[in-house]
């Protein structure tokens, strides 16, 4: 018989410590290096060599595939986590899995004689990075008490940061393309071995859990603070991660910063916006004088989020 996914329990969850938040972190790190580094700088490279005269065709191609991926394969690996009865627990599985998954996937990259295999080991590498994923922040709500999810949570966001910088610069001085990815491998390798270690999982001995419709997996975008929050995060991470926006996309932002009703969403789009479109900032602050207190924000991050100056009416 079906039953629903069990609750957490938040109040006999003893608070964790340094044994294991330091592993946490450290997989988070590593999870993120072998997220960012290829898509940012590796697999460009590599397309240069493979195939210079269509590389841009063909690195939209292999990203568009990698996204697309990821997006099913993370919600897909996430219900099947918490419905795994294995007698390992129902994230450990899971991160193991994804982390053998990745290797194999940094493997094929290592050695892409061509664009066709690039192309199947970033799609292995996305599958199994999203696999791992979804265990790894299913552990904050399985493990963390309640006391302690902001402060886990912040670690878990700012090793989003570390990994990046970290995943570019030490693959930056090692010699070679599968030196490169064997670094990432490695480090990824024993990251997931110390987590697995730290982090005691539970099995799941209740019934099985229901399957969720379609209805109750967008339905969670009803509750106001996860959609608020799952909203900000998609319009940060379109500005960190995409080039100079279409006119439509800039557009959506100015839309959705006008529309706004709390500072947290409307900060959220003007940053997507004024990390790719600096002139449109400009003519936004100078047009809406509430807007101009979020493009205030946006220039009290400082030069390592934007180089270009901002003008803000006083």
């Amino acid at each position: 018989m079906a039953v629903p996914v069990p609750a957490v329990d938040l109040v006999s969850q003893p608070r964790v410590g340094w044994r294991f938040l330091v592993p946490y972190v450290v997989a988070m790190v590593a999870m993120w290096m072998c997220f960012n580094a290829p898509s940012q700088v590796l697999i460009g490279q590599q397309l240069i060599v493979l195939d210079e005269a269509n590389k841009e065709r063909n690195l939209a191609i292999v990203l568009s595939v990698g996204a697309v991926i990821s997006l099913v394969a993370n919600p897909v690996f996430g219900m099947l986590s918490d419905r795994s009865r294995s007698i390992r627990g129902r994230r450990r599985p899971f991160l193991l899995g994804g982390a053998i998954g990745t290797c194999l996937g940094l493997a094929l990259l290592a050695v892409a004689p061509n664009v066709a295999v690039l192309l199947l080991g970033w799609s292995l590498v996305q599958g199994s990075l999203n696999c791992y994923l979804a265990a790894i922040i299913a552990i904050i709500p399985d493990r963390v008490p309640a006391a302690q999810r902001a402060l886990v949570s912040g670690l878990a966001g700012l090793s989003q940061v570390i990994g990046t910088v970290a995943g570019v610069g030490l693959t930056n001085v090692m010699p070679t393309t599968v030196a490169k990815y064997a670094l990432l491998g490695a480090v990824l390798g024993l990251a997931v071995l110390g987590l697995y270690l730290a982090y005691h999982d539970r099995p799941w001995t209740g019934g099985r859990p229901a399957w969720p419709t379609l209805a109750e997996f967008f339905g969670s975008l009803g509750h106001r603070d996860f959609a608020l929050a799952w909203l900000t995060r998609g319009l940060v991470t379109l500005g960190l991660t995409s080039g100079p926006l279409e006119d439509d996309a800039a557009d959506l932002m100015i839309a959705t910063a006008r529309a706004s009703s709390t500072d947290t969403l409307r900060h959220a789009a003007v940053f997507a916006l004024g990390m790719t479109d600096h002139e449109r900032l400009r003519v936004l602050a100078a047009e809406d004088p509430a807007l101009a207190r979020s493009v205030g924000w946006w220039r009290s991050l400082g030069p390592a989020i934007h180089d270009e100056d901002v003008l803000v009416p006083a």
